[in-house]
């Protein structure tokens, strides 16, 4: 179709309607889908985006004439029209417009066995992903487990054991593109796990102190190093909550901006508690 003159993409299209599928519009050059989409009827788009995951189906429809947009919608089943409809509600080019809502999702106290015989046993589940988001009783995420992770791993083993724990700024993202927070800012803040914080920090301190004091033997500098890594893992924590909300209170979209202002600010918190704590503590070179 991209290689085919303009004036000829009409024809081409009615002469192939019942063959193009959702594979093939989700990998056109944005130009060509618009003028195939203005060639198909109502129910053909609605059948092409109901294939289609959320964001791809999104970008099909957003396009279309406000008319145009409502006929294809009342054509499409009622689930795949209310996420859609859901996502077109958002400005365009947020976090909630672009984000992809087909996911899978496991409690944190199932093992990898129960993922499995979950993701065997429910025919309804997306069947187009590379990982699994990880929930606690509230649901929300805590972590995530790429799919070829839980293949590899035994039955018995639980999935919070080999799940990739959720970063704060990437938790707080996500709950405010789904609005979350914007009810309740307390909810977010209870997002943030000061003990899991505290734990990576006294981790990696701890490691960076037993390196430090192999090479330098000096333990001043050690216990400097370890409290340097725990206060740089709460500022980490707290500025991932604190900017993307202060972001989404000042109408920028978090997901855009939110890792240059956190990135920034834990860096310049690194440097400071650790130069600062050692001209305290009186070492020099």
């Amino acid at each position: 179709f991209e290689l085919t003159p303009g004036d000829e993409r009409d024809a081409l299209a009615a002469a192939l309607a019942d063959l193009l599928d959702a594979d093939v519009f989700a990998e056109m050059n944005d130009y060509v889908r618009e003028d195939l989409i203005d060639e198909l009827s109502a129910t053909q788009v609605a059948d092409i985006a109901s294939e289609l995951d959320t964001d791809d189906a999104v970008a099909i429809i957003e396009d279309m004439e406000p008319e145009d947009q409502r006929e294809v919608l009342r054509a499409m089943e009622p689930d795949d029209r209310a996420a859609i409809e859901e996502a077109l509600g958002y400005p365009e080019e947020s976090a909630g417009r672009l984000m992809q809502r087909e996911l899978i999702a496991v409690p944190e106290h199932w093992t990898i066995g129960d993922a499995i015989d979950y993701l065997r046993g429910h025919d309804e589940l997306t069947t187009d992903f590379w990982e699994v988001f990880v929930v606690d009783g509230r649901h929300h995420p805590v972590g995530t487990c790429a799919l070829s992770w839980i293949l590899r791993t035994p039955r018995s083993v639980p999935i919070a054991d080999v799940m990739k724990r959720e970063q704060t700024l990437a938790v707080v993202v996500r709950a405010i593109a789904m609005r979350n927070s914007r009810n309740n800012i307390h909810a977010v803040l209870e997002l943030v796990s000061w003990f899991v914080a505290i734990a990576n920090g006294a981790a990696l301190g701890t490691v960076g102190a037993i390196g430090s004091y192999v090479f330098f033997h000096n333990p001043a500098l050690s216990v400097i190093f370890a409290l340097a890594m725990v206060l740089n893992s709460l500022v980490a924590g707290l500025v991932g909550v604190l900017v993307p909300v202060t972001l989404d209170k000042a109408n920028v979209d978090p997901a855009v901006s939110s890792a240059v202002f956190v990135t920034t600010m834990t860096d310049v918190m690194g440097f400071f508690s650790f130069l600062g704590m050692a001209a305290w503590w009186g070492l020099s070179g």
